[in-house]
């Protein structure tokens, strides 16, 4: 049977069984029932439900495949789904894998905010959105180095050495916020760093060497110390290796704080390295 028409070639209607009912044993050549479509923006095969549980289209298996979608050229789409403010595709499981990917995958467009190495995270209700680590690194290194006071807080200069995720990490200079680094948005942040101070004297030592992470200029946040370490006849030295995971509101100003304790009230000198980095991935 062959039909044309301008409107509905074949029109069924039902109230309580098949209004179509096709049935065969077909190949891949020869199916039941086969639509082709000549045309730009037509439709092959369309199916459309108006009732809140109905199905467009229904496909169904024992143990084959429902429904397949297949493209064969570049570009082409096998299934495509799309939603005005609904779900376009929906894939679930009673007992097995609701959705199996065998090939690239790529996640964009909404709110889902894609961008170069960047991490898939999710919110409470599973919905997923790309987010940018927010990494930093501020090191200081110097052959002549600077003065520490004894007893005094001092806040660690820091030189830029990469601000990922944004331009939250202020050098030594900056106009504003110098040595600091600014918290974009709230959430938890793992800090790490490095404090080693000289003091040059064949009398005295470095007795301890102290930090502090300052949040909002608080000088009573996450300290340590450590004692003196490689004396010798002409000099001491101390260091501390330092790791805090800390949970910050957007627009937190940290900064790292050192401070020296000597005998005689000597200034030491920091001659090796300040060091403060961060890493964070966004967790609402």
């Amino acid at each position: 049977m062959k039909v044309r028409g301008s409107s509905a070639g074949v029109r069924a209607i039902n109230t309580t069984g098949f209004a179509l009912y096709a049935t065969g044993t077909p190949t891949g050549t020869n199916p039941v029932i086969y639509g082709v479509s000549n045309s730009s923006g037509g439709s092959g095969v369309r199916g459309k439900s108006d009732g809140a549980t109905g199905y467009g289209v229904y496909g169904e298996s024992v143990a084959g495949k429902g429904v397949v979608g297949y493209g064969n050229n570049m570009g082409s789409v096998g299934v495509d789904g799309s939603s005005l403010v609904g779900i376009g595709v929906k894939a679930s499981s009673f007992g097995g894998t609701a959705l199996e990917v065998d090939g690239n995958l790529k996640i964009s467009g909404g709110n889902t905010n894609p961008s170069a190495g960047a991490v898939l995270t999710s919110d409470a209700s599973g919905n997923a959105v790309w987010q940018k680590p927010i990494l930093f690194k501020g090191t200081y290194y110097s052959g002549t180095g600077y003065n520490l006071p004894h007893n005094t807080w001092v806040t660690a200069t820091l030189n830029q050495t990469f601000d990922l995720g944004g331009n939250n990490f202020f050098p030594t200079g900056s106009a504003t916020n110098p040595n600091s680094f600014v918290v974009p948005v709230s959430g938890y942040y793992d800090f790490s760093g490095y404090v080693r101070l000289a003091l040059y004297s064949s009398v005295y030592n470095i007795e301890r060497v102290e930090y502090y992470l300052s949040i909002n200029n608080s000088t009573t946040t996450f300290g340590t110390e450590s004692n003196a370490i490689n004396s010798d006849a002409n000099s001491s030295a101390a260091n501390i290796v330092f790791n805090e995971i800390i949970h910050l509101n957007a627009g937190d100003v940290v900064k790292l704080q050192v401070q020296q304790i000597s005998g005689n009230s000597l200034t030491a000198k920091c001659m090796r390295q300040f060091s403060l980095e961060n890493y964070c991935i966004k967790i609402k």
